[in-house]
């Protein structure tokens, strides 16, 4: 594996014992959620902060053209942040636990408590989608390039793809995987295998590719970057991970930043957003 290099520390957010978990980008701000306070907080690139409560555990976050949405577990809810700062609720079952969060192709989330997906309708309200496999634990979701959702089955060891016209697939992953981050790239799906410290990728042609980590390295989010291959957190490794777009892996040492790295996006320039639960978010390059 490449030698660890440093980043340069652009810009970052200092918020406290919040733990911030998931971050998204729009064109002015960032949107953070914060686990420990039950918040979704904006991040505004002149400095400024506001924070939304949103309910106990909030996870993955998105962005969409009406607003920041977020998936708030204990809440078994959706909540969404209007442009003028309106808190709007999208109710999920009981006991359902929304967590993952794609805004492709409208708003979709995974219900890692009734072993379910979940989509908004038009009507604003949750439509439940059942998972063909048992105990799956849904994770991560992300849109694809045709309008599919796929999804991150973390103890079923497994990825599902749900088509436009709703059907849904199911791809097995190297025996002992634990996948949760998941991210569509130009030529197949990223996974980050929590437990195999490893990350994979599911090419268009069903063809598997494994990328192993150092043990212990934990990768927990993945994001696809211009040139074809993807950046991931490594949570328990303390770094940020490039694979390009020949397959080589680089490693960068995120000590004195910050611990913990969870979420991580990449904006319109370059910049990747990554949300250290030890209570920073900071904008780095490579």
């Amino acid at each position: 594996m490449a030698e660890s290099k440093l980043i340069v520390e652009e810009l970052s957010y200092e918020l406290g014992s919040s733990a911030p978990y998931s971050v998204a980008v729009d064109d002015d701000a960032l949107w953070v959620s914060l686990a420990a306070t039950g918040e979704l907080a904006r991040l505004g690139r002149d400095g400024s902060e506001e924070r939304y409560p949103v309910g106990d555990q909030p996870a993955a976050v998105g962005v969409t053209d009406d607003g920041a949405w977020c998936a708030v577990t204990k809440a078994d809810a959706l909540v969404r942040v209007d442009p003028r700062g309106g808190v709007h609720v999208v109710s999920a079952p009981p006991g359902s636990g929304p967590y993952g969060l794609s805004t492709s192709m409208g708003v979709w989330t995974t219900l890692i408590g009734s072993n379910q997906l979940g989509h908004v309708t038009a009507d604003g309200d949750l439509l439940a989608i059942d998972l063909p496999v048992e105990g799956a634990f849904p994770a991560m979701l992300a849109g694809g390039r045709d309008g599919s959702q796929w999804v991150a089955l973390n103890q079923s060891g497994a990825l599902a793809r749900r088509s436009v016209s709703g059907a849904i697939g199911v791809m097995e992953l190297p025996e002992g995987s634990a996948p949760v981050g998941v991210a569509v790239g130009v030529d197949g799906v990223w996974s980050a295998d929590i437990a195999g410290d490893r990350i994979l990728r599911v090419r268009d042609d069903g063809t598997l590719d494994e990328f192993p980590l150092e043990r212990g390295a934990k990768p927990h989010a993945v994001v696809i970057d211009r040139a074809g291959g993807c950046w991931f957190t490594e949570w328990g490794a303390n770094r940020l991970g490039r694979i390009d777009e020949n397959g080589r892996i680089a490693h960068y040492d995120l000590d004195g930043l910050g611990r913990e790295p969870h979420g991580v996006a990449r904006d319109r320039h370059g910049v990747l957003w990554v949300a250290l639960e030890s209570g920073r978010v900071v904008g780095v390059r490579p």
